[in-house]
C-alpha cells in the first residue's frame, strides 16, 4: 500500500444506501481513503466522484478491480451481485467488504470464500449493528452478567420498503434478495443475536406475502432454539408503517428493552457504566431517551465498523466478521425459509 497507514478503496455501488451512508461516511475515515466509485448507471458514478472529490469513476465495477492504486473495494450492491464482484475482486488480488446480506444462498457464500482464501485477501460482510455503540454496550452488558442467565431474547425489524419498492425492483424478487424482507431485514437481529448468545441450533417459522406486490416475503416470525438452550424470536416485516427496530432481552437478574423510537429501558440488579448506557443504580428503573447517538455516526449510521476492517487490513489482522461468519447468518436464513416451507423445526446446516 503506497500510502503507508491509508488503505484505498473503491467502492462499487453509488446510489441509494452508498449515496445517504457510504460516501458521506468516509470523509470521516482516518485509515481509508475512497480512490474510485463505479456503479453500472456511469452517472451515478460520475456525481458521487465529482461531489466528494474522488479521483476516479466509472460505469463498469469490474474496471476498479484493474486498478493498481485500489487496495480493497466495498461492495455496495444487490443482493444477487455480490458473489460474482468478490470472486473477481478476490481474484484481483483485492480485500473485499461486501454489505449484508453476504449472498443470496450458502453456496453462493462458499464461493466467495473459497475465492478469497486462494488469493489471500480479506473478506468480511458489513453489519450496521456491528459498529454500533448501543449494539456494543448491550453485548458487554449480557457478557459481563448484569441481566444474570439469559432465558430469551427478541427482536423485531420493520418498515415499509416492499411497498415502497418500484416496480421491477430487485428487492421485489425472491431469487434477487435471497428471499425477501427476512433475509433483507431480518439478517442484521440473526447476526446480533448470534454475536450475545451463540450459535442458533433449531428453527420454526411462519413466512408470507400479505400486502406487497412482490415474490418474497413481507412478513416473517421465527422461532429460534440457541445452542445453549435459551430462545429466540424474530419478526420481520416490510409492509407496515411507520415500522421501527425494536429489541427486548430477558435474564434472571434483569432485562432491557430498545426501541428506536422510544430508546432504551433498563432493570437490573447491578449496575453497568458504557459508552451510551450509564446505569449506575441497581435495582432502579432506567430510561435513556432517543436518540441514541454516539461519536462516530453519520446521518444516524455508524462507520466505525468500516474503520476496524482497514485497520485490519493495515495491520494483517482478522476482521471481527468475517467471511465464515457471514456465511452462517446466511445459513440461518435458509433455515427459517426452510421452516416455513416444511410448517416443521428445521436444523441450521454446518
Amino acid at each position: 500500500m503506497k500510502d503507508g497507514d491509508v488503505v484505498r478503496v473503491a467502492l462499487i455501488g453509488c446510489k441509494g444506501y452508498s449515496q445517504k451512508f457510504n460516501l458521506p461516511a468516509y470523509q470521516y475515515m482516518k485509515n481509508a481513503r475512497l480512490v474510485a466509485v463505479a456503479d453500472i448507471d456511469e452517472q451515478a458514478a460520475a456525481r458521487a466522484a465529482a461531489e466528494y472529490k474522488i479521483p476516479s469513476a466509472s460505469g463498469d465495477p469490474f474496471s476498479v478491480l484493474k486498478d493498481d492504486d485500489v487496495d480493497a473495494v466495498e461492495i455496495a450492491t444487490p443482493n444477487f451481485t455480490h458473489v460474482e464482484l468478490a470472486v473477481a475482486a478476490a481474484n484481483a488480488g483485492k480485500h473485499i467488504l461486501v454489505q449484508k446480506p453476504m449472498a443470496t444462498s450458502v453456496q453462493e457464500c462458499n464461493t466467495m470464500i473459497e475465492a478469497a482464501d486462494r488469493a489471500g485477501v480479506m473478506l468480511s460482510v458489513f453489519m450496521m449493528f456491528r459498529g454500533n455503540h448501543l449494539m456494543h454496550d448491550i453485548q458487554t452488558l449480557l457478557q459481563s452478567g448484569v441481566l444474570g442467565r439469559i432465558s430469551s431474547i427478541r427482536a423485531r425489524m420493520a418498515h415499509g420498503g416492499g411497498a415502497l419498492a418500484s416496480p421491477g425492483s430487485w428487492r421485489r424478487s425472491r431469487r434477487l434478495t435471497g428471499g425477501g424482507c427476512l433475509a433483507l431485514l431480518g439478517v442484521h437481529w440473526i447476526n446480533l443475536f448470534r454475536w450475545y448468545l451463540g450459535e442458533i441450533a433449531r428453527v420454526k417459522a411462519f413466512s408470507k406475502t400479505l400486502y406487497c406486490d412482490m415474490e418474497g416475503d413481507d412478513v416473517t416470525g421465527a422461532l429460534l432454539e440457541f445452542k445453549s438452550g435459551q430462545i429466540g424470536m424474530l419478526e420481520t416485516a416490510y409492509c407496515v408503517q411507520p415500522g421501527g427496530d425494536m429489541l427486548e432481552i430477558y435474564g434472571d437478574q434483569g432485562e432491557l428493552h430498545y426501541h428506536k423510537s422510544q430508546g432504551v429501558h433498563i432493570w437490573a440488579k447491578r449496575p453497568f457504566d458504557g459508552k451510551i448506557i450509564k446505569y449506575l443504580t441497581p435495582g432502579e428503573h432506567y430510561h435513556l431517551a432517543p436518540p441514541v447517538d454516539a461519536p462516530g455516526m453519520v446521518h444516524g449510521m455508524y462507520y466505525t465498523f468500516h474503520e476496524e476492517f482497514y485497520q485490519a487490513i493495515l495491520e494483517g489482522k482478522i476482521s471481527s466478521l468475517g467471511g465464515r461468519d457471514g456465511r452462517v447468518d446466511v445459513a440461518v436464513l435458509e433455515a427459517i425459509y426452510r421452516a416455513a416451507g416444511s410448517g416443521g423445526t428445521e436444523t441450521v446446516l454446518p
